[in-house]
């Protein structure tokens, strides 16, 4: 008798959508109310492209987004072409002290798991120690 996939809990799908969901949901507010009539967000007054139109006819603005992805498509292009060569010289070339150059590639991955898991230990050891010395 074959061995039949085990179905993915309903429960599951749902906490994924309600995350999700929780996550998303205050940028599609805020890209709702950025067609809003009124200059405040507390009521919505209607429905307006008017403030788009100021942005587009702000040339500050527009030269600003211009730098901006200027300096985004430059940073990947050159970050993309130095990773891939760095990548094929470590597969293709074996060398003194690879094990350092190979811990210096990995540790920006590895720090910020790193940093969180450790503030994570002295947050729930202080919580724990708070808990405990309470009446």
């Amino acid at each position: 008798m074959a061995a039949r996939a085990p179905r993915r809990p309903r429960a599951l799908a749902l906490w994924s959508a309600a995350v999700y969901l929780f996550l998303y949901a205050p940028l599609l507010v805020l890209a709702l109310f950025s067609f809003n009539r009124g200059r405040l967000t507390a009521s919505w007054e209607g429905f307006t492209l008017e403030w788009y139109r100021k942005l587009l006819d702000d040339r500050q603005v527009l030269q600003a987004l211009r730098n901006s992805l200027t300096v985004g498509f430059a940073a990947t292009a050159l970050s993309t072409v130095i990773g891939t060569a760095a990548a094929l010289a470590f597969h293709r070339w074996r060398f003194r002290r690879q094990g350092t150059l190979d811990a210096l590639v990995t540790l920006p991955i590895v720090v910020p798991e790193m940093v969180l898991a450790s503030s994570l230990l002295l947050l729930f050891a202080a919580s724990a120690f708070d808990w405990a010395s309470s009446p």
